[in-house]
Protein backbone atom coordinates (compact mmCIF):
# COMPACT_ATOMS: atom_id res chain seq x y z
CA UNK A 1 0.00 0.00 0.00
CA UNK A 2 1.62 3.14 -0.93
CA UNK A 3 0.07 6.64 -0.21
CA UNK A 4 -0.80 8.64 -3.55
CA UNK A 5 1.68 11.64 -4.02
CA UNK A 6 0.98 15.46 -3.92
CA UNK A 7 2.76 18.15 -6.04
CA UNK A 8 3.03 22.19 -5.77
CA UNK A 9 1.78 24.02 -8.89
CA UNK A 10 3.17 27.55 -8.26
CA UNK A 11 2.66 30.03 -10.66
CA UNK A 12 4.05 33.81 -11.48
CA UNK A 13 3.07 36.83 -13.10
CA UNK A 14 2.81 40.71 -12.83
CA UNK A 15 0.38 42.82 -14.69
CA UNK A 16 -2.13 39.41 -14.24
CA UNK A 17 -2.81 36.56 -12.54
CA UNK A 18 -3.52 32.98 -12.99
CA UNK A 19 -5.62 30.75 -11.86
CA UNK A 20 -5.24 26.31 -10.88
CA UNK A 21 -2.38 26.73 -9.11
CA UNK A 22 -2.34 24.82 -5.74
CA UNK A 23 -1.27 21.54 -4.17
CA UNK A 24 -2.38 18.25 -6.14
CA UNK A 25 -2.35 14.66 -6.37
CA UNK A 26 0.38 13.43 -9.02
CA UNK A 27 -0.96 12.24 -12.15
CA UNK A 28 -4.02 15.29 -11.89
CA UNK A 29 -5.27 16.94 -14.51
CA UNK A 30 -4.92 20.86 -13.91
CA UNK A 31 -5.90 23.94 -15.98
CA UNK A 32 -3.93 27.29 -15.84
CA UNK A 33 -5.41 29.65 -16.93
CA UNK A 34 -3.13 33.37 -17.17
CA UNK A 35 -5.76 36.74 -16.80
CA UNK A 36 -4.11 40.19 -17.85
CA UNK A 37 -4.48 42.99 -15.38
CA UNK A 38 -6.67 45.93 -16.84
CA UNK A 39 -4.92 47.29 -19.97
CA UNK A 40 -2.51 44.23 -20.50
CA UNK A 41 -2.36 40.83 -22.45
CA UNK A 42 -1.19 38.08 -22.76
CA UNK A 43 1.59 37.56 -24.61
CA UNK A 44 3.19 33.37 -23.66
CA UNK A 45 3.95 31.28 -20.72
CA UNK A 46 7.55 31.56 -19.79
CA UNK A 47 8.39 28.29 -22.13
CA UNK A 48 6.61 30.25 -24.87
CA UNK A 49 3.38 28.34 -24.78
CA UNK A 50 1.04 31.17 -26.29
CA UNK A 51 -2.68 29.79 -25.43
CA UNK A 52 -3.54 31.15 -22.28
CA UNK A 53 -5.32 28.41 -21.21
CA UNK A 54 -3.50 24.93 -21.03
CA UNK A 55 -3.72 21.88 -19.23
CA UNK A 56 -0.80 20.08 -17.50
CA UNK A 57 -0.33 16.89 -15.86
CA UNK A 58 1.17 16.83 -12.01
CA UNK A 59 4.09 14.91 -12.43
CA UNK A 60 6.38 16.77 -9.56
CA UNK A 61 6.66 20.39 -8.03
CA UNK A 62 6.78 23.00 -10.61
CA UNK A 63 6.35 26.61 -11.32
CA UNK A 64 4.48 28.29 -14.51
CA UNK A 65 4.91 32.02 -15.31
CA UNK A 66 2.81 34.06 -17.60
CA UNK A 67 3.90 36.96 -19.43
CA UNK A 68 1.60 40.24 -19.63
CA UNK A 69 2.67 43.22 -22.04
CA UNK A 70 0.53 46.64 -21.51
CA UNK A 71 -1.86 47.44 -24.12
CA UNK A 72 -0.50 49.47 -27.17
CA UNK A 73 -2.67 51.66 -28.99
CA UNK A 74 -2.47 53.69 -32.02
CA UNK A 75 -2.76 57.62 -32.77
CA UNK A 76 -3.65 59.19 -35.88
CA UNK A 77 -3.38 62.55 -37.30
CA UNK A 78 -5.16 63.93 -39.71
CA UNK A 79 -5.21 68.14 -41.03
CA UNK A 80 -5.54 69.43 -44.53
CA UNK A 81 -2.95 72.86 -45.00
CA UNK A 82 -0.66 71.60 -41.91
CA UNK A 83 1.21 68.54 -39.82
CA UNK A 84 0.63 67.68 -36.92
CA UNK A 85 3.04 66.55 -34.67
CA UNK A 86 2.18 63.30 -32.04
CA UNK A 87 0.96 60.58 -34.47
CA UNK A 88 2.15 57.21 -33.81
CA UNK A 89 1.69 54.23 -31.43
CA UNK A 90 1.92 54.29 -27.62
CA UNK A 91 1.14 52.23 -24.59
CA UNK A 92 -1.84 52.60 -22.43
CA UNK A 93 -1.76 55.36 -20.18
CA UNK A 94 1.09 57.46 -21.81
CA UNK A 95 0.58 61.29 -21.95
CA UNK A 96 1.64 62.40 -25.74
CA UNK A 97 1.75 66.06 -27.12
CA UNK A 98 0.24 66.79 -30.26
CA UNK A 99 0.86 69.97 -31.86
CA UNK A 100 -1.28 70.91 -35.46
CA UNK A 101 1.32 73.04 -37.37
CA UNK A 102 -0.40 75.06 -40.31
CA UNK A 103 1.53 75.45 -43.36
CA UNK A 104 2.14 78.65 -45.32
CA UNK A 105 -0.82 81.10 -45.19
CA UNK A 106 -3.00 79.05 -43.43
CA UNK A 107 -3.57 79.09 -39.48
CA UNK A 108 -4.84 76.61 -36.97
CA UNK A 109 -8.59 76.82 -36.20
CA UNK A 110 -9.27 74.14 -33.61
CA UNK A 111 -9.07 70.29 -33.47
CA UNK A 112 -12.08 67.91 -34.65
CA UNK A 113 -13.31 67.48 -30.94
CA UNK A 114 -13.43 71.48 -30.60
CA UNK A 115 -10.58 71.96 -28.64
CA UNK A 116 -8.75 75.10 -29.58
CA UNK A 117 -5.67 75.07 -28.04
CA UNK A 118 -2.68 73.55 -31.05
CA UNK A 119 -0.38 72.04 -28.31
CA UNK A 120 -2.08 69.88 -26.30
CA UNK A 121 -1.54 66.90 -24.26
CA UNK A 122 -3.73 63.80 -24.43
CA UNK A 123 -3.90 60.37 -22.35
CA UNK A 124 -3.64 57.48 -24.33
CA UNK A 125 -6.67 55.12 -23.30
CA UNK A 126 -7.64 53.41 -27.03
CA UNK A 127 -6.90 53.62 -30.71
CA UNK A 128 -7.47 57.46 -31.44
CA UNK A 129 -8.01 59.62 -35.08
CA UNK A 130 -7.97 63.22 -34.73
CA UNK A 131 -7.88 66.04 -37.06
CA UNK A 132 -6.56 69.64 -37.01
CA UNK A 133 -8.49 71.96 -38.58
CA UNK A 134 -6.81 74.70 -40.49
CA UNK A 135 -8.38 77.30 -42.56
CA UNK A 136 -6.48 79.88 -45.07
CA UNK A 137 -5.23 83.18 -44.00
CA UNK A 138 -7.48 86.21 -45.03
CA UNK A 139 -5.71 89.51 -46.82
CA UNK A 140 -6.88 92.67 -47.73
CA UNK A 141 -6.55 94.02 -51.25
CA UNK A 142 -7.28 97.77 -50.94
CA UNK A 143 -7.31 99.91 -54.89
CA UNK A 144 -6.85 103.71 -55.06
CA UNK A 145 -8.12 105.18 -58.55
CA UNK A 146 -6.43 108.52 -59.51
CA UNK A 147 -8.47 110.18 -62.32
CA UNK A 148 -11.12 106.96 -62.22
CA UNK A 149 -13.14 104.17 -60.39
CA UNK A 150 -11.69 100.95 -59.03
CA UNK A 151 -13.25 97.78 -58.05
CA UNK A 152 -12.31 94.70 -56.29
CA UNK A 153 -11.49 96.31 -53.02
CA UNK A 154 -12.30 93.91 -49.94
CA UNK A 155 -10.73 90.86 -47.23
CA UNK A 156 -10.45 87.67 -49.37
CA UNK A 157 -8.81 83.94 -48.57
CA UNK A 158 -5.30 82.98 -49.54
CA UNK A 159 -5.50 81.29 -52.88
CA UNK A 160 -9.23 83.05 -54.03
CA UNK A 161 -8.82 83.93 -57.49
CA UNK A 162 -10.15 88.37 -57.56
CA UNK A 163 -10.96 90.34 -60.35
CA UNK A 164 -10.13 93.79 -60.13
CA UNK A 165 -10.89 96.45 -62.89
CA UNK A 166 -9.72 100.30 -63.30
CA UNK A 167 -12.08 102.32 -65.59
CA UNK A 168 -10.82 105.86 -66.25
CA UNK A 169 -13.05 109.28 -65.86
CA UNK A 170 -13.65 110.90 -68.44
CA UNK A 171 -10.97 112.18 -71.01
CA UNK A 172 -8.79 109.85 -68.77
CA UNK A 173 -7.52 107.00 -70.20
CA UNK A 174 -5.73 103.96 -67.50
CA UNK A 175 -1.75 103.42 -67.89
CA UNK A 176 -1.33 101.16 -65.16
CA UNK A 177 -1.12 99.43 -61.76
CA UNK A 178 1.61 100.76 -59.46
CA UNK A 179 3.03 97.52 -59.62
CA UNK A 180 3.73 97.79 -63.57
CA UNK A 181 0.83 95.66 -64.78
CA UNK A 182 -0.47 97.03 -67.71
CA UNK A 183 -3.86 95.20 -67.97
Amino acid sequence: FQLPKYWTISTNADNGIITGGGYYKENSIVTLQAIPDEHYHFVQWEDGDTNPIRQIIVSGDAEYTAIFAIDSFTVKTHGEHGTISGGGTYEWGTTITLKAIPDEHYHFVKWGDGNKNSTRQVIVSGDLDITAIFEANEYTITLVGVNGVVSGSGTYQYGTNVTISAIANEHYHFVNWNDGNKE
